[in-house]
């Protein structure tokens, strides 16, 4: 299983050191203890099927990053950039994404799963249905990002719009209640 330890090991660069006893040489990775990525910069890189969870990224930029079929649960995303990034296929779980930076980014079949996007600015974006309406669901901005559905079923109902009859407009239609 990958986790948020292999995508921290694959950005940042493997520290060798030797040790004392027979010259050994011991392999460590540089900040793969850290659950928190702030003030960095990460770019070029594609990661796929990697479980990112309980962690946090702030201030941190991200280009031509690809996340491929990733898993993002339970996780705080604020105050990031993402240029020309591609979410595929990903799950956010129990996230929060909150005044981030998207500019000609794409959103394709992910999930969003009780994961507020929160103002956050989207310029450029490509996405599809299901993407839209989560992005656009809180007080987010975009900027010439729309792509219409191609099935309005990919689009699910809010919550807050759905309403019972109440006795009262069924008897005007004249239907019993």
């Amino acid at each position: 299983m990958h986790t948020l330890t292999a995508f921290i090991d694959t950005i940042f660069e493997t520290a060798t050191e030797i040790t004392s006893n027979d010259a050994e040489t011991v392999s460590s990775r540089k900040g793969s203890q850290f659950e928190v990525i702030e003030n960095e910069r990460i770019s070029g890189v594609v990661l796929e099927d990697l479980t990112i969870s309980g962690s946090l990224f702030s201030l941190t930029t991200f280009v031509g990053v690809t996340f491929d079929s990733c898993a993002f649960f339970g996780s705080k995303i604020e105050n990031c950039e993402f240029v020309n990034c591609n979410f595929i296929d990903c799950t956010f779980q129990f996230s929060e994404i909150t005044h981030c930076n998207f500019s000609s980014c794409e959103f394709r079949g992910n999930e969003w799963d009780y994961t507020p996007v929160k103002r956050s600015k989207l310029r450029d974006c490509k996405m599809d249905g299901r993407s839209s309406y989560y992005l656009t669901k809180h007080d987010s901005y975009l900027t010439q990002c729309f792509e219409l559905p191609t099935d309005w079923d990919e689009v699910p109902p809010d919550e807050d719009d759905v309403q019972e009859d109440s006795g009262f407009f069924s008897q005007l239609l004249g239907k019993a209640a």
